[in-house]
């Protein structure tokens, strides 16, 4: 919950930045020197300590204001912190790449339990990178058995689970993209494009060593059937990218050269994956982290572009 109030300026005190230097004076300079409204800046109500908007205080200061507008954030000092890097990822000054990683490592530190892609998506990293830190942060020993995902949900580690959720993807939707079994069932797109290469080949989808003498268990017989199962008409899905033939219906885009310029811009780098999914499944199974990886920062690109708008937006409205 959060509540904007205007208190004493001399009240505010100054908060745990992820920033290496801390404030950039210039900057402070320009805010002083506008003439526009600033937006209230971010305040833990427990500490009263600023998690985003230590440049706008200090413009405050510097006008000689004896009161400031804040937006108040009842939560822990943990969530406090990671809401501060999101804010400062989102807008502002930009985090450098190591200021990014750092405050990764801090979060993981403060906690564990989250997702490497919640942390991620917080810290404007590739989960990749996240899972690196952890690692030097924590190391394996000391990683707990489940994550929080961003969705709120706890999820266990053990890989075992996600490949049974993955196998009952395939199930239900044998004709399911490699994606969309990902997805699904919250596993890596190696892992699903693993698990059908099993099933194909009548092999346990989850890696477990079969003696060669024993019968198939009658869970891996389910599996093994799967394989062989006629596929089943796959749902409609929305069209992708929809919202871009409204933009090509605005005369404000139309009719305009720098308008038609950024359709063409837009065009080019919108990129509808089930469209290559032929080419997905021809990726060789030692390439698919890379590939992984390369659809993860350009993921990450998107996100921060998307959070700038909206952000931008925000100020307009």
């Amino acid at each position: 919950m959060r509540t904007v109030e205007q208190i004493p300026i001399d009240a505010v005190q100054s908060g745990d930045s992820p920033r290496f230097q801390g404030v950039d004076e210039e900057h402070v300079r320009r805010l002083a020197e506008t003439d526009a409204e600033l937006p209230p800046i971010l305040v833990h109500r427990a500490t009263m300590r600023v998690i985003d908007g230590a440049h706008r205080l200090r413009a405050a200061h510097s006008r000689g204001a004896d009161a400031i507008t804040v937006e108040f954030f009842d939560g822990t000092e943990a969530e406090a912190f990671i809401l501060g890097v999101q804010a400062n990822v989102a807008h502002g000054l930009p985090l450098s790449l190591a200021e990014r990683k750092a405050a990764a490592r801090r979060i993981v530190e403060l906690q564990p339990e989250l997702a490497d892609r919640a942390v991620a998506r917080a810290t404007g990293l590739a989960a990749s990178t996240v899972g690196v830190i952890r690692r030097q942060a924590i190391g394996e020993g000391a990683r707990s058995g489940s994550r929080l995902g961003r969705d709120g949900r706890l999820r266990p580690v053990d890989g075992g689970e996600g490949r049974r959720r993955a196998v009952a993807v395939i199930r239900d939707s044998p004709d399911a993209s490699l994606r969309e079994i990902a997805q699904a069932a919250g596993v890596s797109l190696g892992t699903a494009h693993d698990i059908r290469a099993r099933l194909d080949r009548g092999e346990d989808p989850l890696g477990r060593p079969e003696a060669a003498t024993a019968e198939p268990t009658a869970e891996l017989a389910a599996m093994r059937r799967i394989a062989t199962e006629p596929a089943t008409p796959r749902q409609a899905r929305p069209e992708p990218f929809a919202g871009l033939e409204s933009l090509r219906r605005d005369p404000s885009l139309r009719f305009t050269d720098h308008g038609r310029a950024l359709l063409v811009w837009l065009h080019r780098r919108l990129v509808v994956v089930g469209e290559a999914e032929s080419e997905l499944d021809n990726i060789p199974p030692h390439l698919l982290p890379v590939v992984a990886e390369l659809a993860q920062e350009c993921s990450d690109i998107w996100h921060n572009l998307s959070l700038e708008l909206q952000y931008r937006a925000r100020q307009i409205g």
